[in-house]
């Protein structure tokens, strides 16, 4: 057995979890570790080269090459992405290293159902002899046909993140050796932020992806302007607007900038519209808030292993999941998008966290260091399995 710890389908840093958890596997794994990156150059950019060997996922296609034009006439005939996928995952898997371990980032990937692309990685990587495993992975809560339960069984061992996920993969029957254990961001260091918090702040996060998911043009937006209102009219918080994820295609600053433009000038003095920057110092920035509103799964993690209150506007069972492993239920620290009808239910929710500040921070108090410290049992696992 090799002692190189590999991590692959776990995008890149502009998505500041998928930088959270490769910080955190560096803390787990201090020696050895290799990251395979969607975006090198963006990994770079935000230091996770001084931490770990990156190397890129995939490799830029040729397209008059020979092999990409056969790609598109199979493709065409038999609507099959698999030679897409020869094509694109050929250098990393050429290099796969027989005995290696591979560890797949699990996050969102199976939350919504099969995913071709990892099932293809998967299955490639031990045939050439890596053995692989996935962690901190949440799945989608029913799982079904649409799930290949021989793809999960070539895992050698696989970590839910939460126990919803975990008791789903145990119903559906999968012989791999599983665990539940909490997300190895939780274990993410905080830095000194680039812009000061007020520790009397509602640090406010919201994504395209819950925007995607409202049921009504504008609903989320409204909720998110309404709670605003009540914090500055009724309240002496101020507000900080965080983004989580910096991506083109999908990019919280958008939605937060559209949050800050719809104030007056004099309403602005006490919002404050949070640059970019790396995901130990948004880390440092959401310690420092009194309450987190998050969209974002990972920014949530970051406020709840930092004892701030925060109530999640979530979309999938990760949020529930992790709320009720934190609680011991999700309904006041959870509001699914697809159930918000009106302009006014996230400060209906807010309102709750606020009455309850001080029972939730001494529930953190009692609970949350023990919570944390079972992310180590990661790395005993990794090292019972001999690597």
């Amino acid at each position: 057995m090799s002692n190189i710890i590999n991590i692959y389908a776990n995008g890149a840093a502009g998505n500041h979890g998928c930088e959270a958890l490769s910080r955190s596997y560096a803390k787990l794994f201090k020696d050895g570790l290799r990251i395979a990156s969607l975006d090198p150059a963006e990994d770079t950019e935000y230091g996770l080269d001084q931490i770990a060997r990156i190397v890129p996922l995939t490799n830029s296609l040729n397209k008059s090459s020979l092999s990409y034009l056969l790609y598109r006439i199979q493709q065409h005939i038999h609507y099959s992405d698999r030679n897409y996928y020869r094509l694109i995952y050929r250098d990393y898997l050429n290099k796969i290293n027989s005995g290696e371990l591979y560890i797949s980032a699990g996050g969102d990937n199976y939350s919504y159902g099969k995913n071709d692309w990892l099932e293809y990685l998967n299955k490639r990587i031990n045939q050439k002899g890596g053995i692989t495993a996935l962690v901190g992975c949440s799945l989608k809560e029913d799982l079904d046909q649409s799930f290949d339960i021989d793809d999960l069984a070539r895992y050698k061992f696989i970590i839910t993140r939460e126990s919803i996920s975990f008791n789903a993969l145990k119903s559906f029957g999968v012989k791999t050796e599983a665990y539940c254990i909490p997300d190895p961001a939780f274990l993410l260091d905080k830095a000194t932020p680039k812009f000061d918090v007020n520790c009397n702040t509602v640090g406010i996060n919201v994504s395209p992806m819950v925007i995607e998911r409202q049921n009504n043009d504008g609903l989320v937006l409204s909720n998110y302007i309404h709670l605003i209102k009540y914090i500055l009219q009724e309240t002496d918080m101020n507000v900080a607007l965080i983004p989580h994820v910096v991506w083109n295609v999908n990019d919280d600053r958008v939605p937060l900038n559209a949050l800050y433009n719809a104030f007056s000038n004099h309403e602005q003095e006490r919002i404050t519209l949070i640059s970019d920057q790396n995901a130990e110092q948004v880390k440092g920035a959401i310690s420092h808030c009194r309450f987190l509103i998050a969209a974002r799964t990972h920014a949530s993690i970051a406020a709840y292993s930092t004892c701030v209150p925060t109530l999640v506007i979530g979309y999938s069972v990760k949020a529930r999941g992790i709320a009720t492993d934190i609680f011991g239920a999700s309904d006041n620290f959870v509001l699914p998008v697809q159930s918000i009808t009106n302009s006014k239910e996230l400060l209906n929710k807010f309102t709750w966290l606020l009455n309850n500040e001080d029972n939730i921070r001494n529930h953190y108090d009692q609970m949350m260091q023990s919570y944390i410290d079972r992310v180590y049992e990661i790395s005993d696992i990794v090292h019972h399995n001999g690597f």
